[in-house]
């Protein structure tokens, strides 16, 4: 019982450390220029142009890597339906990406089977009543 577990676990590590690496790949090498917004103080070529583009960058990657993720979550969970793990771990993207309604349904579901689950417990806290 338990080396099905094991592998199904492992299956799920490589798979999101493949994404992760893809992602940042992308966000890397594949840059897009972004236009500077008129009136900012981005305009400045001094560290304002710099923070800007930097600001910029980091959301594009956030972005990028939490829509990948994700999706690549979603997809598993149509796989391993029954894994309280992977539900917490898209769990936990949701709630970084702010998309509240979507995490709360997915703990309260690992609760239901596992009602002492204390990392499930504590996201669902994060949730903003």
């Amino acid at each position: 019982m338990r080396g099905p577990m094991v592998k199904k676990n492992l299956l799920i590590g490589v798979v999101v450390l493949l994404v992760t690496g893809v992602v940042a790949y992308n966000a890397l090498f594949h840059k897009k220029k972004t236009p500077v917004p008129p009136g900012s103080s981005a305009e400045t070529p001094a560290e304002g142009l710099d923070g800007f583009v930097k600001n910029r960058a980091e959301d594009t990657f956030k972005k990028a890597y939490y829509t990948s993720l994700i999706s690549t979550y979603e997809k598993m969970l149509t796989q391993f339906s029954d894994s309280p793990d992977l539900k917490k771990k898209l769990a936990t993207a949701y709630l970084d990406t702010k998309q509240y309604a979507r995490a709360k349904p997915l703990l309260e579901e690992v609760l239901r089977s596992s009602p002492e689950d204390a990392q499930a417990k504590k996201l669902l806290e994060e949730i903003p009543k």
